[in-house]
């Protein structure tokens, strides 16, 4: 199931065709916000990283991630590499004008 494609059609006016053919039991995964959530979730001390790794077990299928349409997956992990680039630029940078006024 597509849940971007359910979500166009709803969006458009579409109805979706039933899906009677389906695997029971696979994880639908969005890594980026599924690690947001395992830090939050964390820091409030409600899961810990050996619970999150277990829940992760099993067949899943990635929300950004497909075989026949590698570019939301790959746009998804230079927009990560972007934005953690820019925060460790910016620690450094705060850091070497703390270091600097001393």
């Amino acid at each position: 199931m597509s849940f971007p494609l359910m979500e166009y059609l709803d969006v458009t006016g579409c109805e979706p065709k039933a899906i009677h053919d389906y695997k029971v039991g696979v994880k639908w995964l969005n890594v980026y916000r599924d690690l947001e959530s395992f830090r939050e979730y964390r820091k409030r001390g409600e899961l810990s990283l050996r619970r999150w790794l277990h829940s992760l077990k099993g067949p899943r299928i990635y929300s950004d991630g497909a075989s026949d349409d590698v570019w939301p997956g790959l746009h998804g992990v230079l927009m990560e590499s972007r934005d953690l680039l820019r925060k460790i630029c910016s620690m450094s940078f705060a850091r070497a004008e703390a270091a600097h006024l001393g």
